[in-house]
């Protein structure tokens, strides 16, 4: 499927029934990337809990590398739930969860003490780092131990614009990441896409989307 979306050849190679007898079957993403400053792709709900009915570990590599166990010097990873409310109270979404967020943030609220930029989206946010960086499964499975299963989850999806969101900070957008088949089953329960998002600190000038920490090269 030359110049499908990740997803879709996803969606594809899952369409293909293991060999009976096969021990943890790997779903292994490998992109080939050149100096871009960002890049990015989604995993829709229906990937996410075919992907944890296979009970897959899950990798995703950029370049030829092989998962790693942490991030190398430099790098780091962060883990999230973002929800866009738009016009509507984000707060709706805190009281439906039952979980305290991060962030939140109203249309039209002021993002500076001057007013001179306001929000043109309301957001419930949670994000999760650790300093020193751990590895992204650890993250994965903080972050997942936070809601109950199920969680409204599916009406939060159907009434909003929700996602789950890694975002991981590397040089030259290269490295490997793998989440293991307990972590994947997790996340396919949630019942949410699930978003990878990659950012080249020394690819030209890095721009810090707000929470995101910045490197110099």
């Amino acid at each position: 499927m030359t110049g499908a979306a990740p997803g879709e050849l996803v969606r594809e190679l899952l369409g293909v029934r293991a060999a009976p007898g096969d021990q943890t079957p790997i779903v292994r993403l490998a992109f080939t990337l050149r100096d871009l400053l960002t890049f990015s792709f989604v995993l829709d709900v229906k990937v996410m809990r075919r992907l944890a009915a296979l009970g897959v570990r899950l990798e995703v590599c950029l370049g030829e590398l092989e998962p790693q166990p942490a991030p190398r010097d430099g790098e780091s990873y962060e883990v999230g739930v973002e929800v866009w409310t738009d016009a509507r109270d984000p707060g709706e979404v805190a009281r439906r969860l039952e979980v305290a967020p991060s962030l939140i943030r109203r249309l039209g609220e002021p993002l500076d003490e001057r007013g001179a930029r306001l929000c043109k989206r309301g957001v419930w946010r949670l994000d999760l780092e650790r300093d020193p960086p751990v590895a992204l499964g650890a993250l994965v499975e903080d972050l997942v131990a936070r809601f109950t299963p199920g969680a409204a989850w599916p009406e939060i999806c159907r009434d909003y614009d929700a996602r789950l969101r890694f975002s991981l900070t590397l040089g030259e957008l290269a490295g490997g990441f793998a989440l293991e088949p307990a972590v994947v089953t997790r996340l396919g329960a949630l019942g949410i896409p699930l978003g990878w998002f990659f950012y080249n600190y020394c690819a030209g000038s890095f721009h810090s989307t707000g929470h995101l920490p910045g490197h110099r090269c």
